[in-house]
């Protein structure tokens, strides 16, 4: 299910609430393509009017993404950050990129994924900033100021340091459900939807936090 508006948000007496309708009325909001600015402000508005609505009550956002433009990300990673409302990030298939970002983001403790995920982490891409073949001193600056609030994000909502998050990023980076958990982007990997079964950080083997996680040095698309 891709994320979108309902369209139909009153029904009169009698009428059937619609599926897609009963699930934004639980707070599941879905995460499921490619996030660009129309997309990071369908989200935005559907946050602000839940929260409106209900300054407490949490929400659940599952995500399914190959990540995608960096500002909007970051406008969804500010939006989450700034609401009141506990947010639960459910990974339910890839996280990557700027979805892996978000996936980090959400409350301490509340932050699952599903043991097939993936997760994939890089730095921002100049050729998703400019067409032009060679950075302006502006825009290689705002890059770089950009790179930087990237780092700091990964560095605040996981448990590595500055240099591992920097290295890590400069290239196409993966990892599997416990990898992310060691890294500290998740804290709990789910083996049922009603979170009986759980693994947290505690459960794994020094052999698993070791974190001799894969890189991509071909630059595969990971979409």
């Amino acid at each position: 299910m891709p994320l979108g508006i309902p369209k139909v948000v009153f029904q009169g007496p009698g009428d059937e609430e619609p599926d897609c309708n009963r699930l934004y009325n639980l707070r599941f909001l879905f995460l499921c393509q490619e996030l660009d600015y129309e997309k990071a402000a369908q989200l935005c508005s559907l946050l602000v009017n839940f929260t409106v609505e209900d300054p407490k009550k949490e929400f659940f956002l599952f995500i399914n993404s190959p990540g995608g433009a960096l500002i909007p990300g970051l406008t969804v990673y500010d939006f989450l950050r700034t609401l009141g409302p506990d947010v639960n990030t459910i990974c339910m298939g890839t996280a990557a990129s700027m979805a892996s970002l978000l996936l980090a983001v959400g409350t301490v403790s509340k932050r699952i994924a599903y043991p097939g995920s993936r997760v994939m982490i890089h730095e921002p891409e100049a050729s998703k900033f400019t067409a032009s073949m060679a950075l302006t001193v502006k825009e290689a600056e705002e890059l770089a100021y950009l790179r930087q609030r990237v780092i700091d994000t990964y560095k605040k909502h996981t448990i590595q340091s500055q240099s591992r998050i920097e290295s890590d990023l400069e290239r196409d980076t993966f990892m599997t459900a416990k990898q992310a958990l060691a890294y500290g982007i998740i804290d709990k990997i789910a083996y049922s939807v009603d979170g009986l079964y759980q693994e947290t950080l505690d459960d794994l083997t020094a052999e698993e936090r070791d974190l001799d996680i894969e890189h991509n040095p071909e630059g595969l698309d990971w979409s």
